[in-house]
């Protein structure tokens, strides 16, 4: 029983830091894109209208990301304590 409830916690660890690694990944590439948009005067700033909607899907998107990244850090940290747990209950 043991052995099976360490498993789950390891594929539960691998699932969490695969959601945390990925929305990093995700926010990185965006604002790379909008980075290299913006050199590239591929957006211009001369636009209002244009950065202002470019400003709120930034936001929206650094704050799904962040939320999905913080999320699985939380649980993250959560996974030794109950590694710790089942270690003592078994001994």
């Amino acid at each position: 029983m043991q052995t099976i409830e360490k498993n789950i916690l390891d594929l539960e660890y691998q699932k969490n830091l695969t959601i945390a690694t990925t929305a990093l990944l995700l926010l990185c590439t965006y604002f790379i894109g909008v980075s290299i948009a913006l050199i590239t005067q591929q957006i211009s700033l001369d636009n209002p209208t244009l950065l202002l909607s470019l400003f709120f899907l930034s936001l929206f998107f650094l704050f799904f990301s962040g939320r999905l990244f913080l999320s699985a850090q939380r649980r993250l940290r959560q996974i030794p304590f109950a590694l710790r747990q089942l270690k003592h209950v078994t001994l």
